[in-house]
């Protein structure tokens, strides 16, 4: 059992690149109910797959930034949040801080929870960007990076 889920682990490594499509993975929301990444992701916009954590200093300060790309560019784009944290309290106390308008998951194993080890995520804040149709096409650090990749591709000036 351990060996499948290695290897179902291997699989999904290997499909995490740029240009592919990206693999579904389940998920805990602020509710405790299990969801399917993909139920946000091949919707008609770009998904930003934002990994945080409520004690990350510049995952804190990135937030007020995303909520205002969130804002801008409402037709374009949906931001999932997950949480790295591993204390329910400190996450809850950082979503009522926070007041993120876009949907929120954890499931409290931090960076050896499954969607961490799937992910190769290493160190937040980190971001994956989704296109429209569901591939991957960007690695984001920061809400800069997004505003720019965003404005380019969307060819708006602000």
């Amino acid at each position: 059992e351990q060996r499948e889920e290695q290897k179902k682990r291997q699989e999904m490594d290997a499909k995490i690149k740029i240009g592919e499509r990206f693999p579904d993975a389940k998920v805990k929301d602020n509710a405790g109910n299990m969801k399917l990444l993909s139920d946000y992701v091949g919707k008609g916009k770009y998904v930003l797959i934002d990994f945080w954590a409520s004690w990350c200093g510049p995952c804190l300060a990135t937030i007020p930034k995303l909520k205002e790309l969130y804002t801008e560019y409402s037709d374009n784009l949906e931001i999932v949040s997950i949480s790295m944290d591993t204390k329910q309290a400190s996450w809850a106390n950082a979503l009522n801080q926070q007041n993120m308008p876009w949907p929120q998951f954890a499931d409290l194993n931090g960076f050896e929870s499954d969607i961490a080890k799937a992910f190769k995520i290493k160190g937040i804040p980190f971001g994956l960007l989704i296109d429209k149709q569901g591939f991957v096409v960007a690695n984001i650090r920061g809400a800069l990076a997004l505003k720019l990749f965003l404005q380019n591709k969307l060819r708006q000036t602000t």
